[in-house]
């Protein structure tokens, strides 16, 4: 995995320390190295000024020209991705810089092109407005290059700020799907393990300070985190990460994943977000040897399309009554109102297609005297057709987490995908936040 490089602010530009700058686009491409793919960390305002090309930003990308502003937070990755001509001005500035004079450490979260819930990072401007915001660019240039009063420059940006709350959004231009929305986190997840490297320290993504950890086999907060990665570099396969499918539902993002971390594995991954940072983890692993099931499918194969947004709460509801009904056993009789016939791929490394396949798998089963239980639903997942169950319950009489995922068609169960995990007893656990607690 190559790490994407990370562009600090140069505080000492203009000899005394300065929070803020106006800079030109060819003048940005000088300082990072003409490199098509950075990270910053700072705050970035880019007004495109002329010709045409195309950039991306949080892993959205949008068509170019004068007029568009895209917005850039610490740690988004942006790229300049096609380039006629076009030309641009950033505002660039630090956090500290608006901080010390509002003393309001959410202010700048609470602005709509800067929350970690925005929907894009664009607006366009139209003549009059970008007018007025390329001449704030400029004042900001002057008064940057002769007196330098962190009063006026705060000032002016405020101004900048605020007004660019009354731009309009880029919605129609910009082909947006949930699978780009969480490209940034499916970087996050490769850097956030670090495996190709075994490098162990922290991100900028996660909140150093409050990180708490549900996987019961490490230490909480990011330290502990760290600590259970310094073994990687000594084991003898070479760890790495492959994210298979990922979807956000409100503060949380899930994570499929297919690595080797300690051994290979099949896992899900849930961080909860705060303030555009990961303040909290849960994942469910398992070993997988790289054989397929029954029907030739492994934990991770099949469709990786989300579509059908508009169903995500009907669909949660359907595998969260699929989970009641069946899984906890209230009401087994409604087992095939859930599929559609016999028609029903399955993942699970034990189990073949098909709810033939499935009570073949239970009916053995049985036969070992296994049993394989529901007890409690913790958490629904959901983004259109893929909705993440999580549970608690037992198998053969061991604890057991269940992460099941299923893809939902026409309103019925068409594709599972599952990962079991057994609770280790409380007297192994290296904290005390339990392996659920949503």
């Amino acid at each position: 995995m190559k790490r994407i490089p990370v562009i600090k602010f140069q505080r000492d530009k203009y000899g005394d320390e300065l929070l803020v700058d106006v800079v030109t686009l060819d003048a940005i491409r000088k300082s990072r190295g003409f490199q098509e793919v950075l990270r910053q960390s700072f705050y970035g305002v880019m007004l495109t000024t002329g010709g045409f090309g195309e950039v991306e930003v949080d892993g959205v990308s949008c068509s170019a020209g004068k007029g568009l502003v895209a917005f850039a937070r610490p740690g988004d990755v942006c790229t300049v991705k096609e380039d006629n001509g076009l030309t641009a001005l950033e505002l660039i500035f630090e956090r500290d810089f608006l901080l010390s004079f509002f003393n309001d450490p959410h202010f700048i979260d609470s602005l709509p092109y800067f929350t970690h819930r925005r929907p894009l990072p664009y607006l366009m401007l139209d003549e009059a407005m970008y007018n007025k915001i390329v001449g704030l660019f400029v004042e900001i240039q002057i008064e940057i290059a002769h007196d330098r009063s962190v009063h006026l420059l705060r000032a002016l940006l405020y101004e900048v700020l605020a007004l660019l709350q009354r731009a309009v959004p880029v919605e129609s231009d910009v082909p947006v799907s949930v699978e780009s929305r969480v490209v940034r986190f499916q970087e996050l997840v490769n850097e956030y393990f670090a495996t190709e490297t075994g490098a162990s320290e922290p991100i900028g993504y996660v909140n150093a300070e409050n990180y708490k950890q549900h996987n019961l086999g490490v230490e909480d907060g990011l330290d502990g985190f760290g600590r259970a990665l310094a073994g990687l570099a000594n084991f003898p396969e070479k760890a790495k990460v492959n994210t298979v499918r990922a979807f956000e539902d409100g503060d949380y993002v899930v994570c499929q994943t297919d690595y080797n971390f300690f051994g290979p594995k099949a896992g899900f991954d849930i961080f909860r977000f705060e303030d555009g940072k990961i303040v909290e983890h849960w994942d469910n692993l398992m070993a997988y040897n790289g054989q397929p099931n029954p029907s030739g499918h492994t934990p991770f194969d099949g469709t990786t399309e989300m579509k059908d947004l508009d169903k995500t709460e009907a669909n949660k509801t359907l595998v969260r009554n699929f989970v009641q009904d069946v899984l906890m056993g209230q009401h087994p009789e409604n087992l095939t109102n859930y599929f559609d016939g016999n028609s029903y791929i399955q993942h699970n490394v034990s189990i073949a297609d098909g709810l033939d396949g499935l009570g073949a798998a239970l009916a053995a089963m049985a036969e070992q005297g296994i049993k394989m239980e529901y007890f409690k639903i913790h958490k629904i997942f959901g983004c259109g057709n893929f909705v993440l169950a999580v549970s608690e319950g037992a198998f053969a009489n061991q604890p057991t987490s269940y992460y099941d995922l299923f893809r939902v068609e026409n309103g019925k169960i068409a594709e599972h995908w599952d990962v079991m995990e057994t609770i280790a007893p409380e007297s192994e656990w290296k904290h005390q936040n339990g392996k659920f607690n949503f």
